[in-house]
């Protein structure tokens, strides 16, 4: 997604474990570099802010995300609801969507994956392989992957050019 320096991404990360919410915020700042990390801890707080956000009426406060972490077992709502209405929001239905999750149950992959997230992953045991794994998620998704500008940008005031 590194279209420009001057390009601010957001990801917007969705759990409610501080453990798991500070070994995410480390893996992301060991490989990627201009995004901003918003940290929301449950599925009220979420929604609230994806409607805002997909609705580009405040973007200096509700940055639309470049990349969604959600965890699906949240305390006030369920990930998959998340999902859905991420995929249910104009200015918001492209952006990438990571589960990160302690479930491995196929059931769980094939569900999200029907309702539109575009990675599942079962949280690794052991901070190591944790770590690992957020830092190839960033990696790949802020550094190397290439997503229409107007995922997480069309009400920003930054061109890509």
């Amino acid at each position: 997604m590194n279209w420009s320096e001057n390009r601010r991404e957001v990801v917007l990360l969705v759990e409610d474990d501080a453990g798991d919410q500070e070994l995410i915020r480390r893996g992301l700042e060991e490989r990627c570099e201009f995004f901003e990390l918003i940290i929301l801890s449950d599925g009220d707080a979420a929604f609230h802010y994806l409607k805002m956000a997909g609705s580009g009426s405040e973007p200096e406060v509700y940055p639309p995300p470049s990349l969604i972490i959600v965890d699906l077992n949240l305390s006030k709502c369920d990930g998959r609801e998340i999902i859905q209405f991420v995929r249910r929001q104009k200015g918001l239905k492209l952006t990438p969507i990571v589960v990160l999750t302690t479930s491995s149950m196929e059931s769980d992959v094939c569900e999200c994956y029907e309702l539109g997230c575009n990675t599942f992953i079962s949280k690794p045991d052991g901070v190591a392989d944790f770590m690992d794994t957020i830092q190839q998620v960033g990696d790949y998704w802020l550094n190397i992957a290439s997503v229409p500008f107007t995922c997480g940008a069309m009400n920003s005031h930054v061109s890509p050019n």
